[in-house]
């Protein structure tokens, strides 16, 4: 049996597996020629990520973190990649396969503890553009089958107040580029799996989906748990 922390962390690990098909379903980093992401953003990493492109890049960690790494204070002090990333060669990523997590999400991110998926770094890239586009479409198409409830209402204030914030620490913050940032979406991931349900599975009864998924969540975790955790850990 496992415990509610940990279902947590699959489902994470879940969902960053459902939102990489849905961008790879639009094509490849690895294709794209213009490589606007990894010359604009500085993706932040963790230690462990650290560790890994240390390895990978042969250099010990004194030296990596002095040559490639930068501290900022956003929400806590983090380290990110210094942009251009310096595993850019000749328009090609030397460390794909250990590259980090704000890589491979890209241009997404998840946060299930306050039930959103959200999309970012929008205008730099021309598969994540079309998948605004696309989410925006679709999220109109069937706005009329979404309740609002209270719950939505407060979350969303919640995240007013909150971007907010953030807005105020980066206007406080030196040396950091957020000019990306200037559009995004938040979507549930409720929204996030009738998007794959349509888009890749090719699904026609997405509003069976969304008034079964708001019914119960029962079935949207075990399909998001079964087809994209239990399945990619064979």
């Amino acid at each position: 049996m496992i415990s509610e922390q940990e279902l947590i962390d699959r489902m994470h690990i879940a969902f960053y597996n459902l939102t990489s098909e849905i961008f790879n379903y639009y094509g490849s980093c690895q294709e794209c020629p213009h490589k606007i992401c990894c010359t604009a953003i500085a993706p932040v990493v963790n230690k462990q990520e650290i560790r890994v492109l240390c390895n990978a890049s042969r250099m010990n960690p004194s030296k990596f973190k002095k040559k490639y790494l930068k501290k900022f204070e956003l929400q806590g002090k983090k380290q990110r990649l210094r942009a251009p990333c310096p595993f850019l060669k000749d328009g090609t990523c030397s460390v794909y396969l250990e590259r980090p997590k704000a890589c491979r999400i890209f241009p997404f991110e998840i946060n299930l503890h306050i039930g959103i998926v959200r999309m970012e770094g929008i205008e730099i890239c021309p598969i994540a553009t079309l998948l605004f586009d696309e989410f925006i479409d679709f999220s109109e198409r069937y706005s009329h089958c979404v309740k609002v409830t209270e719950e939505m209402e407060e979350r969303t204030q919640r995240l007013i107040e909150a971007s907010e914030r953030v807005n105020e620490l980066v206007e406080k913050a030196e040396g950091i580029d957020l000019t990306h940032e200037s559009r995004f979406m938040i979507v549930s991931p409720m929204e996030a799996v009738c998007f794959y349900h349509e888009k890749v599975q090719g699904l026609d009864n997405i509003e069976e989906k969304l008034k079964e998924y708001q019914e119960s969540s029962d079935g949207l975790i075990e399909f998001v748990y079964y087809e994209f955790y239990e399945k990619m850990q064979k």
